[in-house]
């Protein structure tokens, strides 16, 4: 728009100059008359008029176009008339007014545009004809003329739509770009390993908050690398030289995790280096979860080897005892090979029970109407003879989810738990399962000495038990049925009289609908 009213003003400042400036009216063959003057200083006006509207108000650029054009083919009709016609050099100038009407607006506009100038120049030559000012011979002239225009604001369209729609589609790859910019740099800021950049000069590009915690949280995310993690550096620069790294964890700074360091070229050589710091931690836990994987299909096929001379073992176990010829003596030999056939059955259903475990249902859940229920069954089920209680403690409303079934599982595992060993030596249990909104979380709590400092880290791996009768198997269990639902689960000792394991869920807490 700016162009074609720039393109205008200059048009009509020449036709000024033309009729107004004494050196250029030697070039006319006839004196220029009121009305081409006139023509010409209305031109300018109307030309200046539209330059600085359009600069002003945006939105109606259309419109100004519109009115622009039709002020460019009176004017230029008029002039062409009086300057001689088709010869007179004006129908070139059209040439660019049509080109730019027809950038600037509709295919059908612009044609009809171009179909107003060919006519314009049509009448102007009917005219001199009538007139005797013009000849037959400039219709042929005149006839290319208004063919151009149309070819012209044709190809000037077609032009212009393809380059908006170029326009719009790189408008739109930028946004994707963005968009996708942003999700990477969100990606790489949540990830729990640590990601820098740096270029040729060892200079620190980019560092996410993992990296930056795992280095020792330095006062600068940016500068030399070599300045701010000499140590890192060091190893980079041994990767660089002979392709090597360490396989050793190293420590960065104190009071952080030790870290692997990983390198690799970004692209080209000279493009920057990523470096990968991963947590040792995470390593030995994905490496412990891959041996503990192998371990459970080797122990389940084991398992399933030694299961069936058990029975026998213990079935023939039984039958010995009930005969009538044994001595007393030999009868309590019996039940010892009995109790303890016993007890391997029961370590080899926990082993299977890791290796066939089902994948988890979540599904929303009312916990103090559970819970309710479940201490129902479980007195219903187990006879407390020795004055042991089990009490449930729940506020209402309280919602959770996870899978129905999984949870019995878990949450008998931790009242069996604390039955059998959260008392004071010699005093009955008293085991008490409570629902709160904090969380939501169950707790299940007793009154026994709880479990020492020194080993609370242990108690949910896999085998750990200071238990003889335990298999050190039911809370590794539990912990991961309650990962596979979202949830965690914890152990807390509150104060010297109550211990506490804790199962949070993974759901806001809202009450359910009466």
């Amino acid at each position: 728009m700016d162009y074609l009213n720039l393109y205008r003003m200059i048009l009509a400042l020449f036709f000024v100059g033309l009729f107004f400036a004494p050196a250029l009216l030697q070039i006319l063959a006839d004196q220029p008359g009121l009305v081409l003057r006139a023509t010409a200083l209305t031109y300018l006006t109307a030309s200046t008029i539209l330059f600085f509207a359009g600069r002003r108000n945006r939105s109606v650029i259309r419109l100004l176009t519109l009115i622009g054009s039709g002020i460019d083919v009176v004017a230029l009709g008029i002039l062409m008339g009086s300057l001689g016609g088709v010869h007179s050099g004006v129908p070139v100038a059209l040439v660019g007014v049509v080109a730019a009407v027809a950038v600037l607006l509709p295919r059908n506009i612009a044609l009809a545009y171009a179909a107003i100038a060919t006519l314009s120049l049509m009448i102007v030559l009917t005219s001199g004809i009538i007139t005797g000012t013009a000849s037959l011979a400039e219709i042929p002239e005149a006839g290319m003329f208004g063919l151009v225009y149309f070819l012209v604001g044709h190809m000037a369209n077609q032009l212009a739509a393809r380059t908006r729609e170029s326009m719009e589609l790189a408008e739109q790859r930028s946004v994707d770009v963005a968009n996708l910019a942003q999700l990477n740099e969100l990606v790489i800021r949540r990830m729990r390993t640590g990601v820098l950049v740096v270029d040729e000069d060892r200079n620190i590009r980019l560092m996410n908050e993992s990296a930056w915690y795992l280095m020792g949280m330095p006062p600068l995310r940016r500068g030399q690398l070599g300045k701010i993690k000499p140590l890192l550096a060091s190893h980079l620069e041994e990767w660089v030289k002979s392709g090597t790294r360490t396989l050793n964890p190293v420590a960065l700074a104190k009071g952080v995790p030790r870290v692997v360091p990983r390198f690799a070229n970004i692209g080209d050589a000279d493009a920057g280096i990523l470096i990968f710091l991963e947590d040792s931690r995470l390593i030995a836990k994905r490496a412990e979860e891959i041996t503990l994987s192998s371990l459970a299909r080797l122990s389940s096929s084991i398992a399933h080897e030694i299961r069936n001379p058990l029975a026998a073992i213990s079935h023939a176990s039984q039958l010995l005892e009930e005969s009538s010829d044994l001595i007393d003596a030999d009868k309590r030999l019996a039940r010892i090979v009995t109790t303890h056939c016993q007890r391997m059955n029961d370590i080899i259903e926990n082993v299977l029970q890791i290796s066939r475990r089902e994948q988890a249902d979540p599904k929303l859940l009312d916990l103090s109407d559970w819970v309710q229920n479940f201490v129902s069954e479980y007195l219903q089920t187990h006879n407390l003879d020795d004055g042991s209680t089990l009490q449930c403690d729940c506020e209402r409303g309280v919602v959770g989810v996870f899978d129905r079934r999984q949870l019995n599982q878990v949450v008998w595992n931790l009242t069996q738990n604390a039955l059998t060993y959260g008392h004071p030596p010699g005093e009955p249990s008293q085991v008490t399962i409570r629902v709160t909104a904090s969380g939501p979380a169950l707790e299940v709590s007793d009154r026994g000495p709880g479990i020492p400092e020194a080993i609370r880290q242990k108690v949910f791996e896999p085998f750990f038990t200071t238990s003889e009768a335990g298999t050190g198997i039911g809370l590794y269990i539990a912990r991961q049925i309650c990962e596979a639902n979202g949830a965690e689960l914890d152990y807390n000792r509150v104060d010297s009289e109550r211990s506490v394991f804790r199962v949070t869920f993974a759901s806001t807490v809202r009450p359910l609908s009466p």
